[in-house]
């Protein structure tokens, strides 16, 4: 890279040989920093400026003489890690187009508790499968890592998602470690055509609600992390119906909201989750199957119900700002709190 204008402009380039020599000729004098670059599409070695510097930035500058010659600008890389392995369909096919993602993960700043440990979603590199269904994701640094498979086309995918191995999310996915170099193989996935759920929401009148939020919810119980977990979403269409076709087979919770908050209080509708209730633990499982559609999702919803008042102190005057809690009694006698409010500068 050649320093012109206070800008890092790319210059002349050159392969290393078979002993790893190079020379880069025809350069001016000037300014340039150094870049060593694996060209092998292999990812086998990790990118690195001179002189052992991670960035163009931090590279150390080299100022080239008229006529000069410098040697001795060497550079020791160090080898990448890959994770590699096969996509399959049940039969045992080849997947091509799975695109897959390698997750490392991040430990947190002791001293900064805004900075915790976490799984970095961005990915630290992916590659998608070709036609036997092999996939090789390189330049990977040494350290902790989870990997999920999608299809390429995540709007309509003919096969669903999952994590390594045979997870449902990346909380509960395998961790792979990997060292400095290596090259993890036989991280294979076996995908299955998805499965979905179809029905049509309205109220206890019969009314069609149209753009109305279906929430689905994974049960996650069988894995470390006991909770249902949203996974997607839709929206019902003007007759009320919704349908949503591309779930990882399983069983699923599904949750209805009214999308319309800002009108009055006595045209919404409360959230419901499956078949009549309000909470998960009282929910109706619906079991998601592949290649199949579950039907007849039907919910009636209610509109909500208010309870409104004044607050008031002993000397009649409003109280403002007085935390007002809402409980209701479940089917086993117990109190559950529900919501709560505050009151306004008059009491209610």
């Amino acid at each position: 890279y050649h320093l012109r204008d206070d800008v890092w402009q790319e210059g002349n380039r050159a392969l290393s040989d078979s002993n790893g020599r190079y020379d880069v000729p025809g350069l001016r004098a000037g300014t340039y920093r150094v870049e060593f670059f694996d060209r092998s599409g292999g990812h086998f070695y990790f990118t690195k400026y001179y002189a052992d510097r991670p960035s163009l930035i931090d590279a150390t500058d080299l100022t080239l003489a008229q006529g000069e010659i410098r040697s001795g600008i060497n550079a020791q890389l160090k080898r990448a890690a890959h994770i590699t392995g096969t996509v399959r369909d049940e039969a045992g096919q080849p997947l091509a187009n799975i695109e897959v993602t390698a997750y490392p993960f991040i430990e947190g700043d002791a001293n900064d508790e805004t900075d915790v440990d976490r799984w970095d979603l961005t990915g630290a590199g992916n590659a998608l499968t070709d036609a036997s269904g092999r996939y090789d994701i390189g330049a990977l640094e040494g350290g902790l890592y989870r990997v999920s498979f999608y299809h390429e086309d995540r709007l309509q995918p003919p096969y669903a998602f999952e994590f390594y191995d045979d997870r449902p999310d990346i909380l509960n996915a395998t961790d792979l470690t990997l060292a400095s170099g290596q090259t993890l193989a036989n991280v294979d996935a076996v995908l299955v055509a998805p499965g979905g759920v179809a029905g049509r929401v309205t109220d206890e009148q019969g009314a069609l609600l149209s753009g109305f939020r279906v929430a689905f919810y994974r049960d996650l119980s069988a894995y470390d992390n006991s909770y249902w977990a949203e996974v997607e979403d839709t929206i019902t269409d003007g007759a009320g119906r919704f349908e949503y076709a591309y779930l990882p087979p399983g069983p699923y919770r599904v949750k209805f909201f009214d999308p319309y908050e800002s009108i009055e209080q006595d045209q919404r509708y409360l959230p419901e989750i499956y078949d009549n209730v309000g909470d998960f633990q009282d929910g109706t499982s619906i079991t998601v199957r592949s290649s199949q559609l579950t039907t007849g999702i039907d919910p009636q919803l209610e509109k909500i119900s208010t309870i409104s008042g004044t607050v008031k102190d002993t000397q009649g005057a409003p109280v403002e700002d007085a935390e007002v809690r809402l409980y209701l009694a479940d089917s086993d006698g117990a109190w559950r709190w529900v919501h709560s409010t505050r009151t306004d500068a008059f009491g209610d």
